[in-house]
């Protein structure tokens, strides 16, 4: 992988070359499925790794079909004529812009809300109609012709009872007999020679829409404000959950006119054969139509209320991940589990009502049942005589109705409701305010080369969206020629960010004008690292020249690291750096900006993470000698420098109080000012969306064995899904009762419902054998009787749906909780070795799949096996030799789910892997949104996404198409069931009752839908077990020290530590039990109340110290001993030991929510206590302007507030923990001198 050409994504060449098979099959191959021998003989042999996986097919590119997406969604977005510049490459402007700037006359009214599935529909929308049209016409008239043939094969064996043997007339009717008994076969065969064919063509179209609208929600993070809060949460749970949606929105659309047509046939012919009586069932059925419909829409708003709730869930859990080394620190793990614990119920409360929902419809399933009841008692009390023929015809009919009206239009509608929550909920999110081209009227730009390059502010104002603070009046001219360094300076939240902002784009202009000439590089405030080697980091898209980067290198004080390093500068930097110290991040950050050939240099505090020799080393040499001749904009605490710089421009509250030169234009005010000047809340120091970790402490140093390898490779389970992995999840209902009870009910249920199907056989044969006879000993109102009670028992067994979408939702809740708790306390090597997205896709898509797809799909495949069970049991009563090809049947069907499932789960295995990249590189991308878009990089990003995006889509196509493979053979196994079931009737002769036969064949009948859809949802079973696996494998990660079962501690005092000394005896550190340690033989005491300075090289170690101090990594045997107070750290419980002591990080950590729970997220304080703190740090005058005051809101990472404001909140919350210890790792880098 080259430096100048990746940012540790995939090759643009596969890792695997391997050609795809589909591409290359033939239209037999791809008809049968043969092209998947191949894989699945790897399956069979052995375990499936993703280097078995093919190359992405040319049509299912993630760039193509993104490009597509954009164009389509441009086309929309144009007709608004919204955009000033005429251009198609953004979006819209909020609500709040439109009203605030005068609007054209001509100008359009804001897009339908139906504008993407609009933009879809083009891209999908004919080959679906016709495709689906011409399948679902087939089906239909077949399924509708197949009671008129089973009624003339019925009237045939009727024929038996009461004709000679040897008569012409029934030879001629075998002969006709076995022409109905093909016909039947072939009505099941028509259809399904092009069912798969199309279900393969919806599976490629919902998988493009998802790769697509993937692409234009990432192409839009790309181009959203670095202001915009929640991004990350909303950003998951569009790209984990709401694309998903797509797949059955597709598989189940026709399904919405195919249901009501086949409805209005079917009363046409049901009235023609029976008379009125077809009527009262069919009304009862149709009443219950707008039933169904109703609950759809509900179902949608449900939808869209989880899906926000679970944005803030995700957002939240994001959050609690990216801070979680503070959180350890603070002991914050169960306040942020309550927080969490709130927006859970929040979320579960709408899945409830989604579930009831679907338990209702699941209910709804009795109503054909219920309709044949009213049907023929009806018949029955208009003092007709049933029939075979006419029940059984009637019961097909019927079956036909309940496939399409019961089954499968519920799911339609659901479905298709939420497949436009989803897309309305893509649609809100491309329609958000964006940076690019938005700003481009205030910015008059040359970004080429140029020997005069120069940025001036003319009478600028700008405000920060929902801020109080804004700039006012700036006009200013800085250029190369008379100011080669110009510095910007001034107190915390003055202004200083937001000029740099202003001249990259970032920042928009409500008045006046930025112009500048030259190229820009940018150094952010906090660093922004990408996981891949320190080369590439620095190189980034910039082509390599040696001589450069080794220059680059010398001038940023990178030299000595790299030789101390193992794998020099192939030494591989975790996500958000996690592998260096703090001065290293800083130091890195600052060499990819001066490594970028350009004009002007704009550095947001580059020295502040490192120590003063180096600050002077990197002063001197970097951004006096090597910018030489350059303009270089440096934003800077460190007041010693400034009197080197050629211009000087102070920012006191949003105004350019003074500006010029450090000798006689500005000597005046600085004697006449101490640069005491009031702070503001909201200026928005860190151009970045959110911190590079709001969690790092430089916890790691030079001395750490650093690797040339990526992180730890996710894990891959082998074989099938454990049987205890379905035990733990019914396990996680915590009622074992409950658990009982439900199964009880879904076993009745099914009893009652084959037992009604098995009494309607007994009465039809009572009525044509009995009825007019004497030896009856029923009549036929004790079997309406009988039939009455059965059906009630049934209805009242309904009941099993609701109980049992209770039980899931009880295990999800449980699990879920299990997760945060097993993630949040286990060691934070955990969180080094694994990508953020590795832990978030758990929290979004696994849980998510666990909420919503597991309980329907589980209750499909309890339901199928039921009533596969139910149906063989009938058939043999019905004739006990066919329990020999239902046995032949039975085998094959297990030797085909054994060579299917065995590659399709593991395959599932390496799509769910190949997953987790793509959430990793966004989040990655969230975070450097103003370093990209500085650097020009966004196509490099978007390219890079793309290729990730292409490897999971590689392996979620074979996992489809093996699916589907999977069940076009067993279709072809039912196929040939299903002949030799009806055939065999006509081969056995003559002492056949055609009840028998009506019986059976309606019940066999069912298997080839039946069978198709249940094998489907029993294999998307265990591949969604999956989820639950991996979200048990995270519940069960192995605990900090005495957080584990069984580790001894003792409590210590409330007083403890009353005399507050620390020693450090030989103590060795080591970050893993193999690797070298990075403190040796580390000895020192610190007596109470003494001020203790810890100096030392960026990277030598000192927050090693603190990892240490706060068990962060733990001391194993015989690495020395950790004392406060006397007492071994290690024997006290941990939560206490870390709560004894109080730091204030380099980096500060603000999550969202108000002020108030930032301080004290158990909300326990008194608000004198709160206010207090404030005025100790010099926040008090601030925060008490804002009208929220302690209740304003924080944004996601504290963006609303600049950076020396966000550390100054840091420190009023350790005064407010008062501990008698307290660290202060670089915590005074980001504010001013006072």
């Amino acid at each position: 992988m080259e430096a100048s050409t990746k940012i540790d994504g995939p090759d643009n060449k596969h890792p695997w070359a391997n050609i795809h098979p589909y591409a290359t099959a033939n239209a037999l191959s791809r008809y049968f499925f043969w092209w998947l021998l191949d894989l699945l003989r790897i399956g069979v042999r052995r375990q499936i790794v993703p280097n078995d996986i093919y190359d992405t097919l040319s049509a299912h590119r993630s760039a193509q079909i993104g490009a597509s997406f954009e164009q389509q969604w441009q086309r929309e977005v144009s007709r608004r004529n919204t955009l000033e510049d005429g251009s198609i490459d953004d979006e819209r402007k909020t609500q709040d812009d439109m009203k605030s700037e005068p609007q054209p006359a001509q100008q359009n009214k804001l897009p339908p809300p139906w504008s993407l599935l609009r933009a879809v529909l083009r891209m999908y929308g004919v080959g679906v109609l016709v495709f689906g049209f011409v399948y679902s016409s087939i089906e239909s008239a077949c399924r509708i012709g197949q009671p008129f043939l089973l009624g003339q094969l019925i009237l045939y064996f009727d024929s038996l009872r009461t004709a000679t043997a040897g008569d012409d007339e029934s030879a001629t009717s075998l002969g006709a007999a076995y022409g109905y008994a093909v016909g039947i076969v072939m009505t099941v065969l028509a259809p399904l020679a092009i069912f798969h064919c199309y279900q393969l063509y919806l599976l490629q179209v919902g998988m493009k829409i998802r790769i697509g609208c993937c692409a234009l929600i990432y192409r839009k993070i790309l181009r959203l404000s670095n202001t915009t809060d929640g991004l990350s949460g909303t950003v998951i749970n569009l790209m984990a959950n709401d694309v998903s949606r797509f797949d059955y929105a597709v598989i189940f659309f026709h399904d919405l006119w195919k249901g009501p047509v086949e409805l209005v046939i079917v009363a046409v012919f049901v009235y023609r054969e029976i008379g009125p009586a077809g009527l009262i069932g069919i009304g009862f059925l149709l009443l219950f139509i707008p039933i169904q419909a109703w609950l759809g829409k509900k179902s949608a708003g449900f939808r869209m209320r989880a899906a926000l709730a679970t944005d803030e869930r995700v957002r939240l859990t994001n959050e609690i991940i990216h801070g979680i080394q503070v959180i350890k620190m603070y002991v914050w793990e169960l306040p942020f589990e309550q927080m969490l614990r709130k927006l859970r119920y929040k979320e579960v409360k709408a899945l409830r009502g989604s579930a009831i929902i679907k338990s209702a419809l699941f209910a709804l399933r009795v109503v054909p049942k219920v309709s044949i009841f009213l049907t023929l008692v009806a018949y029955v009390y208009f003092d007709n005589a049933i029939t075979a023929r006419r029940v059984y015809m009637l019961i097909s009919f019927f079956s036909v109705i309940h496939h399409s009206m019961v089954e499968f239009w519920p799911l339609a509608v659901t479905s298709a409701a939420e497949g436009w929550i989803s897309l309305k909920r893509i649609q809100d999110f491309l329609l958000q305010k964006s940076v690019h081209n938005l700003h481009q009227k205030q910015r008059s730009l040359n970004r080429h080369l140029s020997s005069d390059p120069f940025v001036e502010f003319t009478a600028v104002h700008s405000t920060w969206p929902n801020s109080q603070f804004s700039l006012q009046d700036i006009s200013f001219r800085v250029d190369s020629m008379k100011h080669r360094t110009v510095a910007i300076i001034g107190s915390i939240g003055a202004g200083k960010s937001t000029l740099l902002n202003m001249i990259i784009g970032e920042q928009s202009a409500t008045k006046g004008q930025v112009t500048m000439n030259g190229t820009v590089s940018y150094c952010s405030q906090h660093p922004w690292l990408f996981e891949g080697t320190v080369k590439q980091n620095v190189i980034f898209l910039e082509e390599f020249d040696e001589k450069r980067y080794c220059t680059v290198l010398k001038v940023c004080a990178l030299e000595r690291d790299i030789a101390i390093w193992p794998h020099g500068d192939q030494t591989m930097v975790g996500e958000r750096g996690y592998s260096l110290s703090g001065g290293q991040k800083a130091r890195i950050n600052l060499a990819r900006a001066l490594y970028r050939c350009a004009d002007i240099y704009l550095l947001d505090d580059p020295l502040s993470a490192v120590d003063a020799h180096v600050a002077n080393v990197i002063f001197e040499q970097a951004i006096r000698n090597f910018l030489e001749g350059k303009l270089c904009i440096l934003v800077t605490h460190q007041l010693k420098y400034i009197n080197q710089a050629e211009h000087i421009l102070i920012v006191e509250d949003g105004r350019l109080a003074a500006q010029g030169n450090y000798g006689k234009e500005l000597s005046k005010y600085f004697h006449s000012n101490d640069f005491s000047m009031h702070q503001h809340p909201a200026e928005e120091e860190i151009p970045e969306r959110r911190k590079e970790d709001d969690s790092n402490i430089s916890s790691k140093n030079q001395e750490k064995p650093l690797s040339s390898e990526r992180k730890e490779k996710e894990g891959q389970e082998d074989g099938t899904v454990q049987f205890k992995v379905y035990l733990d999840f019914l396990k996680s209902v915590n009622s074992v009762s409950f658990v009982f009870f439900t199964a009880l009910l879904m076993i009745g249920f099914q009893i009652a419902c084959s037992g009604t199907d098995y009494f309607v056989f007994i009465w039809v044969d009572w009525e044509e054998t009995f009825a007019n006879t004497l030896e009856a000993r029923w009549t036929t109102d004790d079997h309406v009787l009988f039939y009455t009670g059965a059906i009630i028992v049934t209805i009242l067994l309904t009941a099993n749906s609701f109980a049992f979408f209770e039980m899931c939702l009880k295990a999800s809740l449980h699990l879920h909780a299990a997760l945060y708790r097993g993630v949040s306390e286990t060691a934070m090597l955990f969180f080094h070795q694994n990508p953020s997205g590795r832990v978030m896709i758990r929290f979004s898509k696994d849980i998510g799949l666990v909420d919503t797809s597991l309980p329907t799909v589980m209750v499909d495949s309890i339901y199928f096996f039921l009533e596969l069970s139910g149906i063989i049991v009938i058939v043999a009563l019905a004739n006990y030799w066919l329990l020999i090809p239902t046995a032949i049947m039975g085998i094959v069907f297990y030797l085909l789910r054994f060579v299917f499932l065995k590659t399709a789960r593991n395959v599932k295995r390496v799509e769910a892997i190949t997953r987790s990249p793509v959430f990793t590189h966004t989040n990655a991308t969230i975070d450097g949104l103003t370093t990209i878009r500085a650097f020009g990089a966004e196509r490099f990003l978007e390219d890079t996404f793309h290729r990730y995006q292409d490897l999971n889509t590689s392996a979620a196509f074979l996992f489809g198409a093996t699916t589907r493979g999977f069940a076009f053979w067993l279709d072809v196994i039912c196929l040939l069931y299903i002949a030799s079931v009806v055939l065999s009737f006509l081969v056995i002769g003559n002492d056949i009752i055609s009840g028998n036969v009506g019986l059976a064949i309606t019940q066999v009948l069912n298997l080839i839908g039946m069978c198709n859809w249940g094998i489907r949802q029993t294999a998307e079973l265990e591949n969604q077990m999956t989820s639950v696996e991996r979200v048990l494998e995270y519940a069960r990660l192995v605990p900090e020290t005495d957080l584990a079962p069984g580790v001894q501690t003792t409590v210590r005092s409330e007083a403890w530590p009353e005399n507050p000394s620390i020693t450090f005896r030989e103590v060795y550190l080591r970050y893993t039990p193999t690797s070298s340690p990075v403190l040796k033989q580390l000895s020192f005491d610190i007596k109470p109340k003494e001020h203790v300075g810890i100096v030392g090289r960026t990277g030598a170690g000192k927050s090693s110290i603190i990892q240490a101090l706060f068990r962060l990594t733990p001391l194993h045997d015989g690495d020395g001993i950790i004392e406060i107070d006397g007492i071994n750290i290690g024997s006290v419980p941990l939560r206490q030991c870390r709560g004894r002591i109080s730091i204030i990080p380099q980096d500060p950590v603000i999550f969202s929510g108000s002020l108030r729970s930032n301080l004290d997220p158990d909300e326990r304080t008194p608000d004198e206590r709160l206010w207090k703190a404030l005025e100790q740090v010099e926040l008090k005058t601030t925060i008490n302007a804002l009208a929220g005051g302690l209740n304003t809101k924080m944004s996601e990472g504290g963006t609303n507030l600049s950076a020396g404001q966000r550390q100054l909140i840091c420190l009023a919350r350790a005064i407010l923990k008062g501990s008698k210890i307290l660290i202060l790792d670089e915590a005074t880098a980001s504010v001013d001198p006072k």
